[in-house]
């Protein structure tokens, strides 16, 4: 009896361990591995593909799996190439089925032949230097995300609309640009947004960074409820030419050098009724 109850004992155990220790696997094109030989399934894809990960994944997980796909820069050693995408290839990253993850940030960053990526369920944090991929125009930001970093948008330059779920109870949208859930802080704009933009008339603060790199944008007006722009809000957009600015924000060379920080056209500034030619 107590060999019988030794042997059940025992298989149990084996179950149960079969079941923990699965490392996390990627699939594409019909092909299963595990996340360790991610090399060997890298190998096969010679065209754009859905690379779909499942399992419990951890943040050494996703730097793996961003190595296994990463193309090094300049000229590779020719022996290893063999584990890494072709650069005409490109790849989306489906991450809906895995487990664990709460946070992503840069470890895609370098990750060029990212096409799209799909968050998974119950993410809570996009970080400094997230890539969503290279061909996402419009991204929608889920009700399980609790904390934004406001300079995630420009690290894809094609982007033009951010929305929100309705159900995300710390953010929201308002055409195509982010906002706290109360509309009172503008945190980020797409850096392919339109040419001109409506900033939410009833915004208080403007973030540092918020317009970071916005290429398109030529012409803004800001509402008079803004009473803060912080520091390089509009750092490096290049086709901005002109700026109305609410009686609230201090007209100085130094202040709008700083806000204004490499918008090489800026050239009017309509303030307090008045017409203002910078240089």
């Amino acid at each position: 009896m107590m060999n019988k109850t030794i042997i059940i004992i025992f298989s149990f155990f084996c179950f149960v361990l079969a079941g923990c220790s699965c490392s996390p696997t990627l699939t594409a094109n019909g092909i299963t591995v595990p996340l360790e030989k991610a090399e060997e399934l890298v190998k096969t894809i010679k065209e754009d593909s859905e690379v779909i990960v499942k399992g419990t994944v951890t943040k050494e997980d996703l730097e793996e799996i961003a190595n296994a796909f990463y193309v090094p820069m300049g000229i590779p050693d020719p022996t290893v190439l063999r584990y890494f995408l072709p650069k005409n290839v490109k790849i989306v990253l489906n991450l809906s089925n895995a487990k664990g993850i709460r946070e992503i940030s840069d470890e895609f960053s370098e990750l060029y032949n990212l096409k799209k990526i799909i968050l998974p369920l119950g993410i809570k944090k996009l970080g400094k230097g997230f890539n969503m991929g290279t061909d996402v125009k419009k991204f929608i930001v889920p009700s399980s995300v609790t904390e934004i970093n406001n300079e995630f948008a420009p690290w894809n330059q094609e982007l033009k609309f951010i929305e929100v779920s309705e159900k995300n109870k710390n953010y929201s949208s308002y055409d195509g640009v982010l906002y706290s859930k109360d509309m009172q802080i503008l945190i980020c704009c797409p850096a392919s947004h339109s040419r001109e933009l409506k900033i939410h008339d009833g915004t208080k603060t403007i973030c540092t960074g918020a317009f970071f790199g916005c290429k398109n944008l030529e012409d803004v007006i800001v509402p008079e409820s803004v009473t803060k722009i912080e520091q390089s809000a509009f750092f490096n957009c290049n086709n901005l030419r002109s700026v109305t600015l609410p009686s609230s924000i201090q007209l100085t060379e130094d202040n709008l050098s700083n806000i204004f920080y490499e918008c090489e056209r800026l050239s009017t500034i309509y303030y307090d009724g008045e017409t203002y030619k910078w240089e």
